[in-house]
């Protein structure tokens, strides 16, 4: 998983504190107006855990996710074969209304 820094320093807004919740894995669907790495779930979904994180961005590098800071975005992404001036999925003008 690769997160793509798309404007300068947006990485320290994640340097606050939060919680990670952990959810029970099913009735979640795609939605027309998310990327198709986004889910929702139209129901009440139960939370399996609950954890408190002082640096939610320390807390997310124990993971396997590949975060790629703003001057290195272009480049990581033509390597990826992505293409930065097109939406890998068109995404509706309204998605958010």
């Amino acid at each position: 998983m690769y997160i793509d820094e798309l404007v300068p320093n947006a990485f320290k807004l994640l340097e606050a504190p939060g919680t990670l919740y952990t959810l029970k894995d099913t009735g979640f669907v795609p939605d027309a107006r998310l990327s198709h790495l986004e889910l929702i779930s139209r129901r009440e979904t139960p939370i399996l855990s609950e954890t408190y994180c002082p640096n939610i961005l320390t807390e997310l590098k124990k993971h396997e996710i590949n975060f790629i800071s703003y001057e290195n975005v272009l480049s990581e992404m033509q390597k990826r074969g992505k293409d930065p001036n097109k939406a890998s999925i068109p995404y509706k003008p309204d998605r958010f209304v």
